[in-house]
């Protein structure tokens, strides 16, 4: 045999195996620096939509939180139409609820053949009685509509209603992102806003809004985009007429994504205080007339979420494009139940108002699987960690940091948005709409980055992960397992 030169005799023998192994490395590497939060991504995608879809598509009956409007929207909008309050019911609509049935009402009459009666299955004359920006429809409906032209027909009957639903875990994915983003502007450590993420999307509101046709799908999307907006901002990093591009079209989707836009104008608010009062440790504090600037954003932001959008969507519906022929609406159900109420001192500040967005975790009207004892359980201790999370942040950084401060300001913001929702419908329409926690979901981007601040020491951490996968997979068991109502 011919004798091998010193170098070939020093160097190590690669097997097959070894050598597999240190491609994948390679490969891994580049991954990583290609794209840094891709593994964090893609397992975090994984889990919400191992979650959501599961659910989607188990639990199928039409929701109470006015879904069975919706669906007429989204048909509506999936031809870029405008649902109008007071046109007759689209037939599909109908045929969609009398197929899936509806929560709650086990009686509903079964489909026939031919053309159905919408008053026969719960719609007030047969007309639709709700109305809402256009928008979230314009969006989900169009690809809606395309995914169902694929060759994957999707129940019940190659549904388009099935295609939407599925599509509120893609709102999800991107308020996931800007949630992972915000919290690396703050120095979150990834690992805890993994968990952080995992523990928001398995709590029973954040679900059911993911998992149904509803604008409420945006909110995560809406909230994450403006925090995060807001601390690039801050930083520096991006200027001020796209962080108000931002927040307006948050605010075009849905009045209530206004709510993350308050906890926004809220830590600003608290941010110059602490400039004023040289108590912020950090380098990216503005001063304060920046602050008032961009807050004046905010405020015409609020201000669309809250009146601004509804008017413009009047103005389109009466001047733009009017239609003759549509019914009276005045005096249907949900007018009739909300307004011409006078509202008293425990409207305003009684405990059923003031803590009803405190946490934003429980669901108003969840699916009869959703009320299993062991479900109810694990998201009832999660409102009292998230709690005791944000009492945490906001007392022991107060106003050193911004860690502190958007731990004071989404604690206040989820106490006092109930009051300021009351006040709102009383003098827009002297309602009184009974807040609920999922019209605060917009303000858990900024609670899942305090919730994550909060696991400082090892115990905390493993605390959080066990609450974290006991959360989760109950939420998946209790799907699959026979409903029990408690």
């Amino acid at each position: 045999m011919p004798a091998r030169d010193a170098k070939t005799a020093d160097a190590p023998e690669v097997t097959p195996a070894a050598g597999s192994e240190s491609v994948w490395k390679v490969r891994l590497a580049s991954f990583d620096r290609r794209f840094p939060r891709g593994r964090l991504m893609l397992l975090l995608v994984g889990l919400l939509l191992a979650l959501n879809v599961t659910t989607a598509l188990r639990v199928d009956r039409v929701s109470k939180i006015d879904e069975q409007y919706w669906i007429d929207h989204l048909l509506n909008g999936a031809d870029f139409a405008i649902d109008r309050g007071g046109a007759p019911i689209l037939q599909e609509t109908v045929r969609e609820k009398c197929t899936r049935g509806f929560e709650g009402f086990p009686d509903l009459p079964k489909c026939t053949k031919g053309r159905l009666n919408p008053s026969k299955y719960g719609y007030w004359h047969g007309v639709n009685i709700t109305g809402n920006e256009p928008f979230y429809f314009f969006v989900t409906g169009p690809i809606a509509r395309v995914l169902r032209s694929t060759p994957i027909d999707l129940p019940p009957n190659d549904s388009l209603v099935t295609w939407a639903r599925l599509l509120g875990s893609v709102w999800a994915i991107g308020g996931l992102y800007c949630l992972i983003r915000a919290g690396e502007i703050l120095g979150v450590r990834r690992r805890l806003l993994l968990l952080a993420s995992v523990f928001i999307i398995a709590t029973p509101a954040l679900l059911h809004a993911n998992t149904i046709v509803t604008p409420d799908a945006t909110a995560l999307l809406a909230g994450g985009a403006v925090l995060l907006a807001a601390l690039s901002w801050e930083r520096r990093g991006s200027p001020w007429w796209l962080f108000g591009l931002v927040a307006i079209v948050a605010a075009a989707f849905n009045d209530k994504n206004g709510i993350g836009i308050l906890l926004v104008l809220a830590y600003f608010a608290v941010r110059a205080l602490a400039g004023y009062l040289k108590q912020a440790d950090d380098d990216d504090l503005r001063s304060w007339p920046e602050y008032a600037r961009i807050s004046a954003l905010l405020v015409v932001a609020l201000y669309l979420a809250n009146r601004g959008w509804d008017r413009m969507y009047v103005w389109i519906q009466t001047d733009l494009f009017p239609v003759r022929g549509l019914a009276d609406i005045s005096n249907n159900p949900i007018a009739r139940s909300y307004g011409n109420r006078d509202i008293g001192f425990w409207h305003l500040f009684g405990p059923n108002t003031v803590f009803m967005m405190f946490p934003p975790f429980q669901d108003v009207a969840p699916p009869i699987e959703r009320t299993h004892p062991l479900y109810v359980l694990f998201s009832r201790g999660a409102e009292y960690v998230a709690i005791g999370a944000m009492l945490a942040v906001a007392l022991r950084d107060r106003l050193a940091n911004k860690i502190g401060v958007l731990g004071f300001a989404t604690l206040g913001t989820l106490l006092v948005s109930p009051t300021l929702t009351v006040i709102r419908n009383q003098v827009d329409g002297g309602s009184f709409d009974q807040p609920v926690w999922r019209y605060a979901l917009a303000a858990l981007p900024a609670l899942a980055i305090v919730l994550a601040c909060a696991a400082r020491t090892r115990f905390a951490e493993r605390s959080l992960t066990v609450l974290t996968v006991v959360l989760y997979f109950s939420a998946i068991y209790v799907v699959f397992r026979p409903p029990t109502v408690v």
